[in-house]
């Protein structure tokens, strides 16, 4: 199965790749790089975009022939969220709903959100169920 790990340059996205590679999966990287870095996915297939761009993902997304999608690629600070939010707004909600339509176009029905924990707030105990 081939997983888009999209933001999968970054932390949390490289090590799924890794992971998802080491499960016999085949992980397609689409990361923009402003936060991640390439040579953290080193020998995975790799695609440099912004999830932005809708044509790019459609036609990422079936020249891979996507099974899956996993979505890394927000963005995560919560004090620069504040200050900034329509950034956010426009990263968190208006890409998301880009990815989303490309993945419709293009057939792709499996989809991976990946939050930061930050909005479940502060937890009264640890693990967070």
């Amino acid at each position: 199965m081939r997983v888009l790990v999209c933001g999968g340059a970054g932390y949390i996205g490289s090590n799924m790749a890794a992971m998802l590679g080491r499960a016999g999966l085949e992980p397609v990287v689409f990361d923009d790089l402003s936060r991640g870095h390439q040579a953290a996915v080193a020998g995975f297939e790799f695609v440099r975009g912004d999830i932005a761009d809708y044509d790019l993902l459609v036609d990422t997304l079936r020249e891979f022939k996507i099974e899956a999608v996993m979505h890394f690629a927000a963005l995560i600070e919560v004090g620069e969220s504040v200050q900034e939010p329509l950034k956010y707004y426009k990263s968190n909600l208006s890409n998301t709903q880009t990815l989303l339509s490309a993945m419709e176009q293009a057939g792709v029905e499996r989809f991976v959100f990946s939050s930061t924990a930050a909005v479940y707030g502060i937890p009264q105990q640890v693990p967070t169920t």
